[in-house]
């Protein structure tokens, strides 16, 4: 007979080894797990190709390009080219690349009726599927570097392109590819002879709909000069942009052709940081159209008790006519017969924006509608013209409704109207874009009042919002005044990933861009549309350490201290009012010294 003590220590040995063995088998499944979850997928294998891309039998535009674009860019990691096949043709060998909608797409359930607006996905399982959203858009398109026309073939900046921005996922996340700038030394790829890709599945969609650049979508040759602070044409300007796209210039001498190469480099490039497909919407001053329209036919239509003999500043938004004019315009935007002269419209949106002035009706009717003009401790007008505006859209908006209830209308909350109205419930199918003052970051009672802004209009989460963010500043301060002068650099990237985080909470549907930024600033604003969780402070490593190379940290550290110089309110004087507002020549010059400052903070 055993003793007591000696058997409870066998139970215990018992237990113990129960508990490993049953810990090695759980750790084993857990191993299986993770390695099912992340595949490791060989297209290249010591300077020969192992894959063929493979698209559907009957490709979307979307589709091709993405097809072109990943063998370009495994090309330039490691000299091999993959084949580009459909499904159903013969010599497909290796590993499957199914792009866009194929029906090895569809074998893992990714359907073309399976997509949210913008999504896509990648999936790495024994084949690799990249595939998403994608408009219904066939034509062939051309990938040729020789033909500076090509562009014209690819899909336009707004029709969702999902399979594509599943190829740049991949390429960056899976192959460690990066694009800095548009220019023939901004693009990073990682060189290799043998490409083994290791990622984990992916469904996803960029968080912010609406990714607007404006012209700069479709005239995209403007994009570079939009970065830089020297003005564009200047000496320091062209010699810089000789420089930037000196292949280019190489390959395309005539001047025509230079500009249309140089525009669809810029696209691919914008295409690439996902500012393509974004969702249409414009919202914008709309009825600059109505004077060559209406003025001499009704007269009675515009702001009346100015001087008869000028153009008037404005129209009557109280005038019946006028209002059923401007349904009858937006009926027909909505009914597909097009926009008339002036007209802003995109999408489900047709706006409804007054003129760029403060110049409004002075007939009775409208100005029962006028809220006296007192200026707050802030120096912000609180909604002077707001209730007057919009009982002018509610009247529109309520037979938009009638006739067309899932469209909308696009309005500013802008200047003196861009406060709530205080006497009319606004409809919940007018759309508001919030204009706010991005990079005015030093001014504390401006980003106060930016701030009360979004919480007031974001209140209704019936209402569709967008931004409207001045990017143009400082720069636009500099070049646009009568004695050109060289601001101060707006440097603020940590802002950029606060505030994105910000409207991201807030269900902002997306922004419109008044001007842009530096590259850096720019890296960090692309990638904070598409994810505003990232790490403002890793994408800076990334961007120096990258890009920079062994200027990493030199170039890192003047950044920062002309950001922190740029956005420090101690560096400024506020006015009587209490506000900085835009940098001035004195302001970055003078007192106080914003240059001396970074100067003193150098050593």
């Amino acid at each position: 007979m055993l003793n007591l003590s000696f058997q409870k220590r066998v139970m215990r040995v018992r237990q113990i080894l129960i508990r490993v063995l049953c810990g090695c088998f759980i750790f084993a499944i857990c191993l299986q797990s993770t390695v099912a979850d992340v595949n490791h997928l060989t297209l290249v294998d010591e300077g020969q190709p192992t894959a063929t891309i493979i698209l559907a039998a009957k490709p979307t535009r979307a589709a091709q390009l993405a097809a072109y674009e990943l063998q370009h860019h495994i090309h330039l990691m490691t000299d091999v080219t993959l084949p580009i096949l459909k499904e159903g043709d013969k010599g497909i060998e290796g590993v499957r690349i199914a792009i866009g909608a194929t029906e090895m797409a569809a074998d893992v359930g990714l359907t073309t009726n399976s997509w949210q607006p913008q999504e896509y996905a990648v999936v790495v399982n024994n084949t690799l599927v990249l595939a998403g959203q994608d408009a219904s858009h066939f034509n062939i398109v051309e990938y040729d570097s020789n033909n500076p026309m090509a562009f014209r073939t690819w899909p336009t900046p707004y029709e969702e392109q999902g399979t594509l921005h599943a190829v740049y996922e991949f390429l960056e996340r899976g192959c460690g590819v990066r694009w800095f700038t548009p220019t023939d030394v901004g693009t990073h790829v990682p060189r290799c002879t043998t490409l083994t890709v290791e990622m984990p599945d992916i469904r996803k969609k960029p968080a912010f709909a609406y990714r607007d650049l404006g012209h700069i979508l479709n005239i995209c040759e403007a994009y570079p000069y939009e970065t830089i602070l020297w003005k564009r044409n200047s000496p320091q300007s062209n010699a810089w942009e000789k420089r930037a796209f000196a292949e280019l210039h190489k390959r395309f001498p005539s001047r025509w052709q230079y500009i249309h190469a140089q525009r669809g480099q810029c696209r691919l490039f914008l295409y690439r940081k996902r500012m393509g497909g974004c969702e249409p919407y414009a919202s914008n001053h709309s009825f600059y159209g109505y004077y060559d329209r209406f003025l001499k036919t009704h007269p009675d239509w515009f702001a009346q008790g100015y001087d008869s003999s000028k153009k008037p500043p404005q129209m009557c938004y109280t005038n019946p006519e006028f209002i059923d004019q401007v349904v009858q315009d937006a009926r027909d935007y909505f009914d597909g017969k097009g926009t008339q002269q002036g007209a802003v419209a995109r999408g489900d949106y047709f706006a409804v924006v007054p003129m760029d002035n403060s110049s409004y009706c002075k007939c009775e009717e409208c100005q029962k509608w006028i809220v006296p003009d007192k200026k707050t401790e802030h120096f912000f007008t609180k909604g002077v013209y707001s209730d007057y505006l919009w009982q002018f859209y509610n009247q529109v908006a309520a037979k938009i409704a009638e006739s067309h209830p899932d469209k909308f209308l696009s309005a500013l909350a802008y200047a003196s109207y861009a406060y709530p109205p205080t006497k009319v419930v606004p409809a919940t199918n007018v759309s508001v874009q919030l204009c706010l003052h991005a990079r005015n970051v030093y001014d504390v009672s401006m980003q106060e009042n930016d701030q009360a802004l979004l919480d007031i209009w974001t209140s209704d989460s019936n209402r569709p919002v967008f931004l409207w963010l001045y990017y143009c500043f400082p720069r636009e301060r500099g070049q646009r005044s009568n004695s050109e002068w060289r601001v101060f650099p707006g440097f603020f990237s940590h802002t950029i990933g606060d505030m994105f985080k910000r409207y991201h909470e807030k269900q902002f549907h997306g922004a419109f861009f008044n001007g842009w930024c530096n590259d850096i600033d720019a890296y960090v604003t692309f990638a904070m549309l598409d994810d505003p969780a990232q790490d403002t402070d890793e994408l800076l490593n990334e961007y120096f350490t990258t890009y920079f190379g062994a200027a990493a940290e030199p170039m890192k550290q003047f950044y920062s201290l002309v950001e922190e110089t740029y956005c420090d309110p101690a560096n400024y004087q506020t006015n009587k009012f209490g506000t900085v507002g835009h940098q001035t020549q004195k302001m970055a010059y003078n007192t106080p010294n914003l240059f001396n400052n970074l100067f003193l903070k150098s050593f």
